[in-house]
């Protein structure tokens, strides 16, 4: 009988021991399962912050898309108004139209901003630097320098900025 109550007595250790095992595989199932999920969390964040930078790198290539467009109908209509180092654009009455010297449009968090300079060409009218010998002011070109930003978490500013080419296509070139 004693020898009867000691393999009881192993096999009820043997149980114990099996169930001390378990709760040690369950917390470490529980430990790599909270890793796992962190670890998801930390990319769908980074995801979710890649989807806003690329959102507000989508509007402000559509700002400055946009502006080219409309400094390109201002061209045509109204060449005179090129007049500024430094304008806004706005759109008034369904017409493009310049803001003014040194002035900046803003559009929700974007800034919109257009640098104008002038074009100098040589005597075979190819654009050349203003310090050429034979640069002479073309008064029917001009550089526009357009330049969106806006601001990501607050901190810091991020730009795009697109030169363009203007030319007065229905100027006269004769007296």
């Amino acid at each position: 009988m004693k020898l009867v109550k000691s393999k009881e007595m192993i096999e009820l250790q043997k149980i114990k021991n099996k169930s001390g095992q378990s709760m040690v595989e369950i917390i470490v199932a529980l430990g790599i399962f909270a890793i796992l999920v962190s670890v998801l969390f930390v990319f769908s964040l980074q995801s979710l912050a890649s989807l806003e930078r690329s959102s507000y790198y989508n509007q402000a290539l559509l700002f400055l898309n946009e502006g080219e467009e409309a400094l390109r109908m201002i061209a045509k209509t109204n060449w005179d108004s090129f007049e500024y180092n430094q304008s806004a654009i706005t759109t008034s009455s369904n017409t493009w139209t310049m803001v003014g010297e040194g002035s900046i449009e803003n559009i929700g968090n974007f800034s919109r901003t257009v640098y104008f300079s002038n074009v100098y060409r040589d005597d075979v009218m190819k654009i050349v630097d203003e310090g050429h010998a034979q640069a002479t002011k073309d008064d029917f070109s001009k550089y526009a320098d357009i330049h969106v930003g806006w601001q990501v978490s607050g901190q810091r500013s991020i730009f795009l900025n697109k030169e363009i080419l203007l030319t007065h296509y229905f100027a006269s070139t004769t007296p």
